[in-house]
């Protein structure tokens, strides 16, 4: 992630914002990507079967973001967009991705 950052951030003409988003509709079970991330999110500690894929879509999507704000200094993270994609139609999704907290660091 911070190399695809450095390579937006050396690229992108200046005046433009930059959409950063993990991936699309991973609460959709007919997408491959949701499977993976109920993978990944059934080893979370705070992970249920149902809330799993949309508890490591939260965590990973603010690893992310924080990659791309090491590399934008702190004048430029207002061209970031950090986008959480969630469900319009089913409110809990959106509580779910919000309501995650970030695992402690490992020791």
């Amino acid at each position: 992630m911070a190399q695809l950052a450095t390579t937006v951030h050396a690229q992108l003409s200046p005046g433009l914002e930059v959409y950063v988003e993990y991936s699309n509709e991973i609460w959709n079970g007919i997408f491959s990507q949701g499977s993976y991330c109920e993978q990944q999110g059934l080893a979370l500690a705070s992970a249920t079967t149902r809330s799993a894929r949309l508890r490591f879509q939260s965590q990973r999507s603010v690893e992310i973001f924080a990659a791309f704000e090491q590399v934008y200094a702190a004048d430029e993270r207002d061209r970031l967009v950090r986008v959480m994609a969630s469900q319009a139609a089913n409110t809990w999704v959106s509580g779910v991705l919000l309501g995650q907290r970030r695992r402690p660091p490992d020791t």
